[in-house]
C-alpha cells in the first residue's frame, strides 16, 4: 500500500519521517511511504530548529481559500507524478490539508471514487473549504481589519489556544459598515477596485452615501442628475455599475466633492486580495469522509478539540481512533506508538471491509 505523506507547518519531509519512524517500523511491512516538501518557507515550529535542519515549510503559510486551492492543486501535482496512492498521511496541517482534498473533491466530483482508500491523520486540526459556498467564517482568527476598514487586512499569528474549534462564525468585518476617507484614492479607482471583486461567488455589494455627500454631488459639475430623493449610488445590477455614474465618480475625488463613501454588504469578503477563511465543521457541514480513517491526538495538545471535531467530519461506521498522553507531537515511547500503530491498523481493516 502507496502512503502520500504530508509535513506539519514549520517543518518538512524528513521532520515528519523521523516524527513517524517509530510507529511506521509496526505497520505491515508492504506498507511504502513517500514524503513530499511543501512550497511556503517559514520560520521553524516550536522545538524542530534546535534538532532538524531547514529549510522549514509549509502548505500555506495563511488558509485563506486561494492558498488552500493552490495547496490542493500541488497535491494533485504529486499524485499525478509520483502516484498513485493508495492512503494518505498528514501531521497537524498536512492532516487538514489531506482532510480538505477529501472532502473537496467529494463536494466537486460527488460520483468519483475517492482519491484515497485510507487517511491516517496525525494530530490533526479542522479542514478548510476552497469555496464561498461551504464551511463556517474563521478569518478574524487569521487576520484584523485594515485601519479604516479599507485595503489589505492584517495578518496575525494564529493562536490555537484561544480557538475552541467550535462552528461559532469569527467573521473579520462581521457585517459592519466600512468606510472611507479622504486620504484614499480617487472614487474612480475604489469603484475599480470593487468592480474587480464583486463578481465572486455572486457577491453584490452596494454603495451609499448620506445626504449631505448626495447634496455636495449634486452640486458638483456633472453631467448626471439625481431625482428627488433618489440615491445617487445606485445598487449594482447583474452586469455591473450604473455607466453613468461611473464616469461622474471618474472625474471625482474626496476632496472636490468632501464626501464620506460607505460600504454595505452581505456577506463581506474584503476588497483587497483574497481574506476569504471558511473552516469546515460537522454541526455545519453534512459532508462527510466516507472513507477509513485513523485519528491520532494529544491530550495536552491545543488542537486536541479540532482533532475531535476533525474525527466527526468522518464516517464513525470506519473511523478509529488513540489519544496518547502528550502534546501536539509524536511520542517516542515503543508503547504509545504500538497503539498508534493498533489505530492505524484498525483502519486498515476498515479497508478491507469496506471494499468487499
Amino acid at each position: 500500500m502507496r502512503v502520500l505523506c504530508l509535513h506539519g507547518m514549520g517543518t518538512n519531509s524528513g521532520i515528519f519521517e523521523a516524527q513517524s519512524e517509530i510507529f511506521r517500523g509496526m505497520l505491515p511491512k508492504h506498507f511504502e511511504f513517500d514524503f513530499f516538501d511543501a512550497e511556503h518557507d517559514i520560520q521553524a515550529a516550536e522545538g524542530c530548529e534546535d534538532v532538524f535542519p531547514g529549510p522549514y515549510t509549509c502548505w500555506y503559510p495563511v488558509p485563506t481559500r486561494a492558498n488552500v486551492k493552490a495547496a490542493h492543486e500541488l497535491i494533485w501535482e504529486f499524485i499525478e507524478e509520483e502516484g498513485p496512492y493508495d492512503a494518505v498521511m498528514g501531521f497537524s496541517q498536512g492532516a487538514a490539508l489531506a482532510a480538505s482534498l477529501l472532502i473537496n473533491h467529494q463536494l466537486e466530483k460527488p460520483d468519483s471514487p475517492p482519491p484515497f482508500k485510507l487517511a491516517i491523520f496525525v494530530c490533526g486540526s479542522l479542514p478548510y473549504c476552497i469555496d464561498g459556498r461551504n464551511g463556517v467564517d474563521v478569518a478574524s482568527l487569521f487576520a484584523e481589519p485594515p485601519a479604516g476598514g479599507f485595503g489589505p487586512v492584517k495578518y496575525i499569528t494564529y493562536q490555537p489556544q484561544s480557538d475552541d474549534g467550535s462552528s461559532v462564525a469569527r467573521p473579520l468585518y462581521e457585517g459592519r459598515e466600512r468606510t472611507l476617507n479622504k486620504e484614499h484614492r480617487s472614487l474612480a479607482e475604489v469603484v475599480q477596485m470593487i468592480d474587480n471583486h464583486d463578481n465572486e461567488d455572486g457577491k453584490r455589494f452596494r454603495l451609499m452615501i448620506d445626504e449631505t455627500a448626495e447634496e455636495d454631488l449634486n452640486s458638483s459639475d456633472s453631467s448626471s442628475e439625481s431625482e428627488g430623493d433618489s440615491p445617487v449610488f445606485s445598487p449594482i445590477t447583474e452586469t455591473g455599475y450604473n455607466t453613468e455614474t461611473s464616469s461622474v465618480i471618474g472625474n471625482s475625488t474626496f476632496e472636490d466633492i468632501d464626501l464620506s463613501l460607505r460600504f454595505k454588504h452581505d456577506d463581506w469578503d474584503g476588497v483587497a486580495g483574497d481574506n476569504i477563511i471558511r473552516r469546515f465543521h460537522a454541526d455545519n457541514d453534512a459532508v462527510r469522509i466516507e472513507i477509513p480513517t485513523a485519528h491520532i491526538v494529544g491530550k495536552k495538545d491545543p488542537y486536541l478539540r479540532q482533532g475531535i471535531e476533525l474525527q466527526r467530519l468522518c464516517d464513525p461506521q470506519w473511523s478509529s481512533s488513540y489519544e496518547h498522553p502528550e502534546g501536539h507531537v509524536v511520542p517516542r515511547n515503543n508503547t504509545v506508538n504500538k497503539q498508534i500503530a493498533a489505530a492505524i491498523e484498525r483502519a486498515i481493516a476498515a479497508v478491507e471491509i469496506s471494499a468487499r
